[in-house]
């Protein structure tokens, strides 16, 4: 748990909001009128939020990340002051603006020009506040020759291009951002991942699924799951934790880590602690299925990897026929499921045994991890039997069976992997 200090900008105690789910909608008017009177009332308590403390300092940059449903957005709503606790108590001191759902506020009969006026009114801003910032606002959102139309006539993207402009020129002492980045183009996105990492001095509180951002942008990071904080720490050591709980059949023990030093069989009963690849996620031929997979990165069970990294990969394969020259093969996709890198057996001139029918067999690999933009990555193994990469059969693609996250450890990356310049020299012309 990261320390309280004197005079934090956010305090956040024992905070908890309750809802009661129906099961029917005449359950809800019987619990107005006879619930007070009766023990247990009508319907089932579900706490959304529950007990959660913490402080955040001025200046600060907190990730908040969890798996859907684990509490996020209405921990976020109660800071920004738009939803009330059932218990708890949460404080904050300076204007807070919440980047929460963009563009809520707009008024689909004013023009874009009005609209800039009437959402920074309704996030607390003066008109000549407003007025100061109008020029950047309009310059940023780049919407051209729109800006007097009625936003009927804007693109959802434009939409979102003008919300976010107004917010992010209205220098909030706390900005709360919740997911505001996934919407827009490749270009409106880096546009504002760069607007966001330029406001110095302000606190931000940022939720995201988009891991690599929340490594780029946040140190610390809050790990809500099911309801409850579980994680308050270096933003290293929660994604790691966010990982072990979205793959939580990949992780028996968290605390438990097996040092291999070799390319090596698991440890005897540790097959159930694998991820399972479920049916839809497999193709081929199916004579021959990969049913399940482990990662290791440098000889411990983990999904942050970094270059250099060491990667081992464990497959559990389940075969009905003997594959007499089995070809297995990996890929990294980005999440716009563009294949990045991979390679398999034969091109890296590994010969494997032969797999027999009717049996489970383990196949174990590895491979270094490239110098590769930080961002999250999955891996898509493929089993096959043949002489060579061009005659072979498939027996079983399992696409997206598990991710990583890479982290690029503060260096620059212009593209998706760097590749070092070997020599340079200048000679006269």
């Amino acid at each position: 748990m990261a320390p309280h200090a004197e005079n934090p900008v956010i305090t956040v105690e024992g905070l908890g909001k309750l809802y009661r789910i129906y099961d029917q909608p005449i359950d809800r008017l019987k619990q107005i009128i006879v619930g007070t009177f009766i023990r247990h009332g009508y319907g089932r308590e579900h706490w959304a939020l529950k007990n959660v403390t913490f402080t955040v300092q001025r200046g600060e940059s907190v990730g908040i990340i969890g798996r859907n449903g684990a509490g996020k957005s209405t921990l976020l709503q109660m800071i920004s002051g738009t939803l009330n606790p059932t218990i708890g108590t949460c404080q904050t001191h300076g204007r807070v603006i919440g980047l929460l759902e963009l563009g809520s506020g707009f008024n689909p009969e004013f023009s874009g020009r009005e609209n800039i006026f009437l959402y920074g009114a309704i996030l607390g801003l003066s008109q000549q506040e407003i007025e100061n910032k109008f020029n950047e606002i309009v310059e940023f959102a780049d919407i051209g020759n729109f800006l007097n139309q009625s936003i009927r006539s804007y693109s959802s993207g434009m939409v979102m291009r003008l919300a976010f402009s107004v917010v992010a020129h209205l220098n909030p002492e706390i900005l709360i951002v919740d997911e505001a980045l996934a919407v827009g183009d490749i270009f409106f996105q880096i546009k504002c991942m760069e607007r966001l990492r330029s406001m110095s001095g302000i606190t931000r509180l940022f939720v995201s699924h988009d891991l690599s951002a929340v490594s780029r942008l946040c140190e610390r990071t809050i790990v809500l799951d099911g309801g409850r904080l579980v994680f308050d720490g270096p933003t290293a050591g929660g994604i790691e934790l966010y990982l072990r709980l979205a793959h939580t059949s990949l992780f028996a023990s968290p605390e438990k880590q097996d040092v291999v030093s070799d390319i090596s069989k698991p440890a005897e009963g540790e097959i159930s602690t694998w991820t399972a690849i479920a049916n839809e996620q497999v193709g081929g031929s199916l004579k021959a299925v990969i049913k399940r997979v482990m990662i290791t990165v440098n000889g411990h069970r983990q999904q942050n990897v970094s270059q250099g990294d060491l990667v081992q990969v464990h497959l559990l394969i389940e075969s009905t026929l003997d594959i007499k020259q089995p070809i297995i093969g990996y890929l990294a996709k980005d999440r716009y499921g563009t294949n990045i890198f991979g390679e398999n057996t034969v091109t890296s001139g590994i010969h494997l045994d032969a797999i027999r029918a009717d049996t489970q067999t383990q196949v174990h690999f590895r491979f270094t991890w490239p110098d590769i933009r930080a961002d999250e990555y999955a891996l898509t193994f493929g089993l096959g039997d043949g002489p060579d990469a061009l005659t072979h059969i498939i027996h079983c693609w399992a696409h997206n069976a598990i991710s990583m996250v890479s982290l690029a450890g503060g260096r620059q990356f212009h593209a998706i992997i760097n590749t070092p310049i070997l020599a340079a020299s200048v000679v006269p012309a």
